[in-house]
């Protein structure tokens, strides 16, 4: 992941880029980085796969909120084109028509070739694991290659032969007036081929129901939610193309202790203290991602303040920091007093008719404005 460029500076936009900008941007580069028109240069296949990696993921909104959020680790490692024939099989829409065959000519012949399907799974991390990041083993039902015809969907083991209706170009082509119009061939999907005799056990389709699991590193600090997509993991394709992708839901259980606000990097811990640290100072004992962090309390601490431990949050993508921890201060009161506890209560209770804080003065305040208020309405 450290060697790849961060994908809107490979499409030359800016974060905030639309859609339709990040289309536009794509575009422009992949006619000019495009095969047909650079041909032998390597260094150009390499600048058109790339530019279709990044816009990939810019152009599916969920990848995109967990690249801005994580950076490559968000899309697990990120989306990898083996070829150009892959980035013909994933963007070919984006063009209209044949792709880029229209521009350059030499590509509406060839048959289409398709990605495999993507499948989903969902995994479950406690908050700590969460926190750390962890590698889980993700059980996914998915379709391989079919043992029984070796992924050709012949019965008999025979090639399969040009599609009549377009002739192998798995594209069939109608004349409207002075214009045509070229659609994927009904008959063979666009395979460009057909099969005489169909596998019994994967009815041509070359592809059989099965179970894998699939070992899928999670970074540290996902959102709860957050959908990674780990590349080549998905179905393999008929049609020359990779495999598709493995989307992993991820979902992150409530802890008893720890919780976290949206999707930022601090944690808050509520954190009861006594009547009397709240009031004189004090220390008391904080949990953390690493142990047990011992916290000093400011006398006149008020419930539901927050006193922060600098770093002991979660991880910032793309950052050598960390978030902070917050202890949110609640305040213990005991249920049923005893006899010491309830005489320093009343000891105490007795001292505060002569000596009260800031917050009642202006309470009192406030009462005394609002009777004045009352009686004035009367008269």
């Amino acid at each position: 992941m450290a060697d790849k460029r961060d994908y809107y500076e490979v499409l030359g936009v800016a974060r905030t880029a639309s859609a339709d900008e990040i289309k536009t941007a794509y575009r422009r580069l992949a006619l000019k980085h495009h095969p047909d028109k650079n041909p032998g240069n390597k260094e150009a296949e390499d600048r058109f796969k790339e530019a279709a990696e990044a816009y990939e993921v810019l152009a599916d909104e969920k990848k995109r909120a967990a690249y801005d959020a994580h950076g490559h680790a968000g899309v697990a490692g990120g989306p990898h084109f083996e070829s150009a024939e892959d980035v013909f099989s994933a963007f070919r829409d984006i063009f209209g028509g044949d792709l880029f065959g229209s521009i350059f000519g030499g590509g509406g012949g060839r048959p289409r070739s398709t990605r495999g399907a993507s499948v989903r799974a969902r995994v479950d991390l406690t908050f700590l694991e969460m926190a750390r990041g962890v590698t889980k083993r993700v059980t996914v039902r998915r379709r391989e290659t079919c043992p029984t015809c070796r992924g050709t969907g012949s019965r008999d083991g025979k090639a399969p032969v040009a599609c009549r209706t377009c002739a192998g170009q798995g594209v069939v082509r109608q004349a409207m007036g002075f214009m045509a119009i070229q659609r994927e061939c009904p008959q063979c999907g666009g395979a460009g081929t057909t099969i005489a005799s169909p596998c019994g056990d994967c009815h041509g389709e070359g592809l059989r129901a099965a179970r894998a699991e699939v070992p899928v590193q999670i970074p540290a600090g996902v959102p709860d939610g957050v959908l990674l997509a780990v590349r080549g993991e998905g179905e393999p394709s008929r049609r020359a193309g990779s495999r598709g992708d493995l989307e992993v839901e991820v979902h992150v259980a409530e802890d008893a202790l720890f919780h976290r606000d949206g999707d930022g990097p601090d944690i808050y811990v509520e954190t009861p203290v006594p009547l009397s640290i709240a009031a004189l100072g004090g220390e008391i004992e904080v949990p953390s991602l690493t142990g047990v962090h011992a916290l000093k309390v400011p006398a006149g601490t008020r419930p539901g303040q927050r006193l922060r431990i600098r770093g002991e949050g979660l991880p910032v993508p793309g950052q050598h920091r960390r978030g902070d921890l917050y202890a949110v201060i609640v305040l213990d009161v005991p249920d049923s007093p005893g006899r010491r506890v309830r005489e320093a209560l009343e000891a105490l209770r007795a001292a505060e008719r002569d000596e009260i804080g800031s917050a009642r003065r202006h309470y009192d305040d406030l009462l005394r404005e609002h009777r004045r208020r009352l009686e004035g309405r009367a008269r």
